[in-house]
């Protein structure tokens, strides 16, 4: 059920209430200095848009084509979190034929998840899955592959400091 994502997307659709736009998300987390909330993002498919209660990019990049971003979804929590995460593993595991995939569990503050990187072609991708009591949340970082080694240690801190409100 995406009941979290659409309560979120309608708040947006309605002019906002205060000088902040995502004062009412009920996470945070911290940004880069840069980094832009995006409510219309190039280039995302129709149904990750839906799912999507948050997306920010910096428009500095080496890339002209492409910056890099991080999207946040969420979805009805799991009851068993962690069968959650084994079940997240085993769907992607197929694509670690496909491109350079690893996966890693990590525990961040809003609990244990599971850490996707992938590399295909020309870009990476780090993906947190992250079951809570309130959501299920994938915090998806997008970035050129050139800017990887770079972007990989700001994602991790902008993952570590994702927190529920």
């Amino acid at each position: 059920m995406r009941w979290l994502a659409r309560q979120i997307h309608d708040y947006f659709n309605e002019p906002p209430q205060s000088s902040d736009p995502y004062a009412d998300l009920p996470f945070e987390m911290t940004l880069p200095p840069g980094w832009q909330p995006d409510d219309n993002p190039p280039g995302i498919p129709a149904d990750l848009r839906s799912d999507a209660v948050f997306f920010a990019r910096d428009p500095h990049s080496t890339d002209p084509g492409y910056s890099s971003t991080v999207l946040v979804m969420a979805s009805e929590p799991a009851d068993d979190p962690h069968e959650f995460l084994d079940r997240q593993e085993a769907e992607l595991q197929p694509l670690s034929t496909q491109e350079s995939a690893t996966f890693e569990r990590i525990t961040l503050p809003a609990g244990e998840a599971l850490s996707v990187r992938g590399v295909q072609e020309s870009s990476a991708t780090i993906q947190y899955f992250l079951p809570t009591s309130l959501a299920n949340f994938v915090i998806g970082f997008t970035t050129p592959l050139a800017e990887l080694p770079v972007r990989q240690p700001e994602f991790e801190a902008i993952a570590r400091s994702f927190r529920l409100k």
